[in-house]
């Protein structure tokens, strides 16, 4: 492939695990290996679930052999915002103070993104309880713009962006 898959569409993604060009265990590494390359210097993720990552792709790569193809999100990587309820990672909305508590079930929005097929790779960075346009907070340092690391990403889930 001459594009970097990383550089795709979301449909893109899809289409791919869709047709079996790529399996949703491929397409997940591919990007936890991104995280694991680039995430010390751009500071996106807080939380990274590599093994529950892997499992969901399993699961997708399962549906795919059984016909089940037409979930618009199959198989595409997502980063969910730190205040989202992702079980067995903190719900910290930013602040190092709120580590202690662990969901211990997905919360709706993300039990959703499930079922249309997503596959959750981890936590971003986000600002302290989403009050502010950047990701200043007590928890992590601040993440950096992918375009040019000088700036902010910005954003209460800069991580996302």
């Amino acid at each position: 492939m001459d594009v970097d898959i990383a550089y795709l569409h979301a449909h893109e993604l899809r289409d791919m695990v869709r047709d079996k060009q790529i399996s949703a265990v491929e397409l997940t590494q591919h990007f936890l290996d991104r995280i694991e390359k680039y995430n010390e210097e751009y500071h996106a993720y807080d939380w990274v679930v590599p093994e529950q990552a892997l499992e969901d792709a399993r699961r997708v790569d399962k549906w795919v052999a059984e016909g089940k193809i037409d979930l618009q999100l199959l198989g595409v990587p997502f980063i969910i915002d730190g205040a989202m309820r992702l079980e067995g990672t903190p719900l910290s909305y930013g602040c190092v103070l709120d580590i202690d508590e662990i969901p211990k079930s997905d919360g709706g929005e993300v039990t959703m993104l499930k079922e249309a097929g997503a596959i959750i790779l981890g936590k971003g960075n986000t600002s302290e309880f989403g009050m502010t346009a950047s990701t200043i907070n007590s928890l992590s340092p601040q993440a950096k713009n992918p375009l040019n690391p000088l700036y902010s990403a910005g954003g209460a889930c800069g991580g996302a962006a």
